[in-house]
């Protein structure tokens, strides 16, 4: 009877042992105590379980704080692009290549005048490079720019322009063209004459010309003397003070003087 009672007890036991251990192994029946919950920090910002702030994402990379222009840096290219600025009517690139009085003298200088420019040439004086385009008409646009500025901002310090005019007198008249001839300002020169003409005096042209007087009444014939050549220019009275008006050329006439 008490071997009995005996074996009942440790079956009982054997049996809540195995209660136990089903209990353990399954799903859910983990000891809360060996696998604690996870925490967060009391801001709920942190890294969960490990009470410290999240790291912050990284700032965007600067903007880019070089934003100033690209000024040219030779004297023809600074006149170039002064001109240029003008004639697209960029007013605020046209006022950063220019010195604030340039700025306007160039606004009124260029306003009347023909708009097909081309470059001609710079020339050197005291620190200085003078640049002179010349127009359909014959005008000539001079800009001053100074070297010690070329590629930064108001290099163009001044702005000259010289239109071609048409006088009203026929020596006046020829002196003009001679004047022209000796530029090398091919458009003035056909502005006053004509193409034909301009080919025919042909280059180079005379130093120092000596003018030896005027005849005629409707065609003055104006007669010129250079290098002991002597050479006469006809001239309309009816176009004096208008282009075209020296409507001759002759290298031969007045040989003897």
């Amino acid at each position: 009877m008490r071997s009995t009672t005996a074996t009942a007890r440790r079956v009982g036991v054997l049996v809540a042992l195995l209660a136990v251990f089903t209990a353990a192994c399954a799903p859910g029946g983990a000891d809360p105590a060996a696998n604690p919950p996870a925490t967060s920090t009391t801001d709920g910002v942190g890294e969960l379980g490990t009470g410290e702030p999240a790291s912050p994402p990284p700032p965007p990379p600067p903007a880019p704080t070089d934003v100033s222009p690209d000024y040219p840096d030779s004297a023809q290219a600074y006149a170039e692009e002064t001109l240029g600025a003008w004639s697209h009517d960029d007013a605020n690139w046209l006022e950063a290549l220019t010195a604030p009085a340039t700025y306007d003298e160039i606004l009124d200088l260029l306003e009347p005048v023909n708009e097909q420019w081309t470059f001609d040439r710079c020339e050197g004086a005291a620190g200085s490079s003078y640049c002179s385009f010349i127009n359909a008409d014959g005008d000539i646009f001079t800009l001053r720019i100074v070297n010690a500025m070329v590629g930064q901002a108001h290099a163009a310090t001044d702005a000259l322009i010289d239109e071609t005019t048409y006088p009203g007198n026929a020596l006046a008249y020829v002196k003009e063209f001679m004047a022209a001839w000796q530029y090398g300002n091919g458009a003035r020169m056909r502005k006053l004459s004509s193409a034909s003409i301009v080919t025919e005096v042909g280059n180079p042209a005379p130093a120092n010309p000596t003018y030896m007087g005027v005849t005629g009444t409707t065609i003055y014939h104006v007669k010129v003397n250079w290098g002991g050549k002597f050479a006469t220019f006809d001239v309309s009275a009816a176009k004096l003070t208008h282009a075209n008006a020296i409507v001759a050329y002759d290298a031969e006439l007045g040989l003897s003087g």
